[in-house]
C-alpha cells in the first residue's frame, strides 16, 4: 500500500473519532455544522419512494483493505439498515450486492420482501480483501429488472483503482441505460473528482460524520430514477 494512502486512512480513523464535523459536497444542503454537497446531473426526483416505479440496487463496499470493521458495520451497514431503509416495508424490488475483489449478487429482485429479511441478509455480509469496481458493475448489468420499472443503483465506495477506467466507463454507461447509477463515497481516500470521469448520474461524499446522515438519506430520495 502506498504511503500516501496509508496517511489518508490514518487521517480517516482520526476523523471518525474526533468531534469535528465536516461533510463536503456539490449542490449543497447545510444543517448545523454539516455541509453536504452532491453532484447531480439532472433534475431532482420529486416522487415519493412508495409511488416510484423503480427497482433499487444497493452495492456495498465490503473491502477490508479500506474499511475497518467498525466503519463497515457501525457506519456503512448501519446507514443503510437504520437510516436509508429504516421505514421501508416492501423490499420485493430490491437487489442487495456487495463487493471486494469479487462481487456477490445473491439477493436479487423477489428474494426479499420484509424489512426483517433485508436486515438479516445484510447481517450475512462479511468483509474480504481487494476491490474491483469494474467486476461489480459487469455483474450488476446481468441483474433482471421488473417490467415497467427503471433501475436506481447505489454503489458505496471507499477505494477506487482507475487502471481499467475506460472499461468501467463503458460498463457503467450500459447500466445507466436502465435508469441511473449513483455513487456514495465512504471516507476520504476516494474523492469526487476520481469518479467524475465515469460519468455517474450523481455522487455523494460522506466522511462518516453522523451529522451528515440526514443529507445522505435526502440524497437517496432526490436521486431515485422513477419510471412514472
Amino acid at each position: 500500500m502506498k504511503s500516501g494512502r496509508i496517511i489518508k486512512i490514518l487521517f480517516l480513523i482520526i476523523n471518525v473519532f474526533s468531534s469535528i464535523s465536516i461533510c463536503t459536497k456539490i449542490h449543497s444542503f447545510t444543517t448545523s455544522n454539516c455541509k453536504s454537497v452532491a453532484t447531480y446531473s439532472g433534475p431532482l426526483n420529486k416522487i415519493s419512494l412508495d409511488n416510484c416505479k423503480t427497482d433499487i440496487t444497493f452495492a456495498i463496499d465490503s473491502s477490508s483493505d479500506s474499511l475497518l470493521p467498525i466503519l463497515f458495520n457501525d457506519y456503512e451497514i448501519s446507514l443503510i439498515k437504520d437510516n436509508i431503509t429504516s421505514n421501508w416495508t416492501d423490499f420485493s424490488n430490491v437487489n442487495l450486492a456487495w463487493y471486494a475483489d469479487s462481487p456477490k449478487t445473491l439477493f436479487t429482485i423477489g428474494t426479499m420482501n420484509k424489512k426483517s429479511e433485508f436486515d438479516f441478509d445484510l447481517s450475512l455480509i462479511t468483509q474480504s480483501s481487494g476491490s474491483n469496481l469494474g467486476r461489480l458493475i459487469d455483474n450488476l448489468n446481468l441483474l433482471d429488472i421488473t417490467p415497467g420499472n427503471s433501475l436506481s443503483t447505489y454503489i458505496f465506495i471507499a477505494q477506487y483503482n482507475d487502471n481499467n477506467q475506460q472499461d468501467i466507463l463503458t460498463s457503467l454507461q450500459n447500466l445507466k441505460q436502465n435508469g441511473n447509477v449513483n455513487f456514495i463515497i465512504l471516507g476520504n481516500v476516494v474523492e469526487i473528482k476520481d469518479l467524475q470521469p465515469l460519468q455517474p448520474s450523481n455522487i455523494f461524499y460522506w466522511d462518516f460524520d453522523p451529522l451528515c446522515i440526514p443529507m445522505v438519506t435526502q440524497f437517496f430520495q432526490n436521486s431515485l430514477s422513477c419510471n412514472n
